[in-house]
């Protein structure tokens, strides 16, 4: 009996010492995207630009089926813990069909949508 409880004591102490006591968070190792619907046109590629100019994600959408990213948990350009102002842009060819403001951010983990449309029916 003693042996199980030192057994048990010992894993204790050795998970409490292995994890991150300054940044104590647990992230999933799921991959999340921000997404937007377009409908009513065929889109050729669409693009994800900061206020500052910055393009933080780029995409050719030969099959996004009336999905498009905004933005995902690859983007390097927020940090963590950051809001930032974006545009998302779609265009068909040289026209620009879509332009609209978004306001999206990275937690310790993933990234997320604070506003901004869901659809836009073209």
């Amino acid at each position: 009996m003693e042996k199980l409880i030192l057994i048990v004591a010992a894993t204790l102490l050795f998970a409490s010492t292995a994890c991150d006591t300054i940044n104590p968070v647990a992230c999933t190792e799921e991959f999340r995207s921000i997404t937007v619907e377009i409908t009513g046109a065929d889109i050729d590629k669409t693009f994800t630009i900061t206020n500052d100019g910055d393009t933080i994600h780029r995409e050719d959408p030969a099959m996004a089926n009336d999905f498009y990213t905004i933005i995902d948990d690859g983007t390097t350009q927020i940090e963590d813990n950051e809001e930032v102002d974006v545009s998302f842009h779609a265009y068909k060819g040289d026209s620009l069909l879509v332009d609209e403001p978004y306001v999206v951010g990275r937690d310790e983990c993933h990234v997320y949508k604070e506003s901004g449309k869901v659809k836009i029916e073209l």
